[in-house]
């Protein structure tokens, strides 16, 4: 018989565990060779910085970026989708992008080319170019 690899319901104490509801979960302890072990502290974290894993949420140059489009329009961040265009979908105007454009830059303390600027009509695009740019 095989000892399995990844158990769900068992801990050191001997207690059960509710199963796992989503796939997205991650369990508590790993049974591996008969043995319980406890994932390192903070792996879960360096795992979703390196892309491995389920996302816990927006990252946070989206946060961010998020209030800084939220401020200029000065509506409420939790009313912005990340794709919401600013032109098309919220009603903003070339004033708001240019305050939009600028805040950014001031927020993440770089400059950004007019072309590149011209590419940028959400939240998502701010962060995709954000990305960009630190590699």
């Amino acid at each position: 018989m095989r000892t399995p690899l990844l158990s769900s319901n068992s801990s050191l104490t001997g207690r059960s565990r509710p199963a796992l509801e989503s796939s997205l979960e991650r369990p508590d302890r790993v049974e591996l060779g008969g043995h319980s072990l406890q994932p390192m502290p903070g792996l879960r974290a360096l795992l979703q910085a390196a892309g491995i894993g389920a996302s816990r949420g927006p990252c946070p140059l989206e946060v961010r970026a998020t209030r800084v489009l939220a401020a200029t329009l000065e509506m409420p961040a939790d009313q912005l989708l990340p794709g919401a265009d600013l032109f098309q979908d919220l009603g903003g105007d070339s004033i708001d992008w240019f305050e939009f454009i600028t805040a950014l830059e001031s927020e993440f303390s770089v400059q950004i080319a007019e072309n590149d600027a011209a590419a940028i009509r959400s939240v998502q695009d701010a962060v995709g170019y954000l990305n960009r740019r630190s590699r």
